[in-house]
C-alpha cells in the first residue's frame, strides 16, 4: 500500500482515497502539500487526470504525482512528475521529498488537517494491476 511506504519511510501524515471524486473532497476538506493519484478508476466518473487538472486549477502550486500503468499524454503537462506503473519506490520517495520541502503550501491546511509533519493526499486505485 503507497500509504504506508509514505507515511513509514518519510515519516508524513497521508490520507487515503479510493476514488478521485473522494480525492477532491478530502483536498477541499483538509488541504495537503502534495496529492499523488492513479489515472483508472473502476467504475468512477472523475479520472485521476480530472483530479489534477482540477486541483492545480484550484490550488496552482500543488505538486501533483501521477502513477499510472497509462498515463495519458496530457498527465506531464498538468502533473509534477508522472510515473509508469510499476513505481521504483526509491525514485517515488525522492520525488515526493523534493516537491514537499522546495514547494510553499499550496493549500492552507485546515482545523481538520492532520498535524504536521508534512500532509499528503492519496487518491490511487487499488486492487488493480497494470493499471
Amino acid at each position: 500500500m503507497l500509504h504506508l511506504l509514505i507515511s513509514g519511510a518519510l515519516g508524513y501524515s497521508v490520507i487515503h482515497a479510493a476514488t478521485a471524486e473522494e480525492g477532491w473532497q478530502l483536498l477541499q476538506r483538509h488541504g495537503a502539500d502534495l496529492l499523488i493519484t492513479d489515472h483508472c478508476f473502476t467504475h468512477a466518473a472523475m479520472t485521476g487526470l480530472d483530479l489534477a487538472a482540477r486541483a492545480k486549477a484550484a490550488y496552482p502550486t500543488l505538486p501533483v504525482v501521477m502513477i499510472s500503468g497509462d498515463p495519458p499524454e496530457e498527465a506531464a503537462r498538468i502533473c509534477d512528475q508522472v510515473y509508469l506503473k510499476p513505481v521504483d519506490p526509491g525514485a517515488l520517495l525522492d520525488t515526493i521529498t523534493r516537491l514537499v520541502e522546495t514547494t510553499p503550501a499550496a493549500h492552507p491546511l485546515t482545523p481538520d488537517s492532520p498535524p504536521f509533519p508534512p500532509f499528503l493526499l492519496s487518491a490511487v486505485a487499488t486492487g488493480r494491476s497494470g493499471r
